[in-house]
């Protein structure tokens, strides 16, 4: 019987917590993952991403490799890389680092494991909590000030936000049931990777 992931994907520096719970096959790979995890919040997957793992002193590093480095440290192929290989026990753990500008880190807990429900469709967002920050708002930093401008109409640059995000912005609206997922096997290809 298939077995399903469920992880915990917490975006770091934001309170209150901006966090979905996701469901994803345990045979597919960390390129899922980072589909799945764009689509949820929803990201723009407009910037590059990896994910991190403590391996001792460096950290095992896993996302689109770039061999115009060579003196980089290896970087796994995220569409090679299945997930059951590193998310082996309950409470295994990663960072999931999107946009290596605004730095949004997000960390990534498996939560349980459990069989795939017959007829079930994944990737699945079964829970979550407070709207995604803008692409491009500057990281938790420029996030903050967007935000207080945007509660405040007096702030100096309310209107400027405003104009750029749109009048019914609300930063705590999320629903699973909202969520859209795309193929990440179509995205891969429009990438240019695999």
């Amino acid at each position: 019987m298939k077995e399903i992931l469920v992880f915990h994907v917490r975006l770091e520096e934001i309170f209150p917590a901006i966090w979905r719970r996701l469901e994803l096959r345990r045979e597919w790979t960390f390129w899922n993952l980072h589909c799945a995890i764009q689509d949820a919040m929803p990201w723009e997957d407009r910037h590059l991403h990896e994910f991190q793992f403590p391996a001792g002193d460096d950290d095992a590093r896993i996302g689109i490799p770039n061999d115009d480095y060579p003196g980089e440290e290896k970087v796994l192929p995220s569409w090679e890389t299945p997930l059951r290989e590193w998310f082996v026990a309950t409470s295994n753990q990663c960072r999931y680092h999107y946009d290596f500008g605004d730095d949004w880190i997000h960390t990534v807990t498996l939560e349980s494991r459990r069989p795939a429900e017959p007829g079930g469709r994944y990737p699945r967002c079964t829970a979550g909590e407070r709207r995604c920050p803008p692409e491009d708002v500057g990281g938790p930093f420029g996030y903050q000030h967007f935000l207080e401008a945007m509660l405040d109409p007096g702030h100096e640059d309310h209107a400027q936000f405003r104009d750029w995000i749109g009048m019914d912005w609300d930063p705590e609206r999320f629903s699973p049931d909202e969520v859209t997922f795309s193929v990440a096997s179509r995205r891969l290809r429009r990438a240019g990777l695999g």
